[in-house]
């Protein structure tokens, strides 16, 4: 007589005498075999690096124009043509990064079944759509982000998630008062405008981390189902 399967902690695999084994499990309807998520993820980490870079630059103007007001107008039009070109830079990356964001996830979360993940909550349909639903898009991109690091499993600390979220929720808060500001002070609109900035780039260095982190999982996993 043999002996019954031994299950792992997390219920997921059995040991069948020799090897550990996944447990199939009957997947969502939107299952899909799985899909490469790298190139997705590579779109992401161009579009934040190009989004930070536009950022940064509009960071310093607002610096240089606080603590020094050009002196002369030539200055000035070549500090306001610098402003633009960083302005068409950030706003450009900052749309792309979130678009090219929610085409990663998408990709992320639809690969989960096929990597072995049940008892899923959200789909990849509000993986991506989420990201675009006013005022639950606070909240909503959160909850399948965690979903998606818990099911992957990558070995970095869950604290990279909670931190990326709170940096871009408080970017956002400062992004609102600032303009609230600008209305009736204009340097200290720009004073704000720093630290504004600085959550942004925090925000972004996380989400980069964490699409590497993810993807990189992801990746490793697939390899192992495939080598058997």
């Amino acid at each position: 007589m043999s002996a019954s399967p031994q299950y792992s902690p997390d219920g997921r695999w059995y040991w069948d005498g020799q090897r550990w084994q996944p447990v199939v499990a009957p997947g969502p309807a939107w299952s899909r075999p799985y899909g490469p998520p790298q190139d997705r993820a590579a779109a992401v980490i161009a579009l934040v690096i190009a989004a930070l870079a536009g950022s940064a630059v509009l960071a310093a103007i607002d610096v240089l124009v606080v603590v020094a007001v050009p002196p002369n107008d030539t200055v000035r039009l070549e500090v306001a043509t610098l402003q633009v070109v960083a302005s068409v830079g950030w706003v450009t990356g900052l749309i792309g990064a979130v678009v090219a964001s929610a085409m990663w996830m998408h990709r992320a979360f639809r690969n989960l079944p096929a990597l072995g993940a049940t008892n899923l909550r959200w789909s990849p349909a509000w993986a991506a759509g989420g990201w675009f639903i006013p005022v639950a898009n606070l909240v909503i991109p959160y909850l399948v982000a965690r979903e998606l690091w818990r099911a992957t499993n990558p070995p970095e600390p869950r604290i990279l998630l909670e931190a990326w979220w709170a940096a871009w929720v408080l970017s956002l808060l400062l992004f609102v008062a600032n303009f609230v500001i600008s209305q009736f002070n204009l340097i200290a609109a720009l004073v704000l405008d720093v630290p504004y900035r600085a959550l942004v780039l925090v925000a972004g260095l996380l989400l980069i981390a964490i699409v590497r982190a993810v993807t990189s999982r992801q990746r490793a996993r697939h390899a192992e189902l495939v080598a058997g």
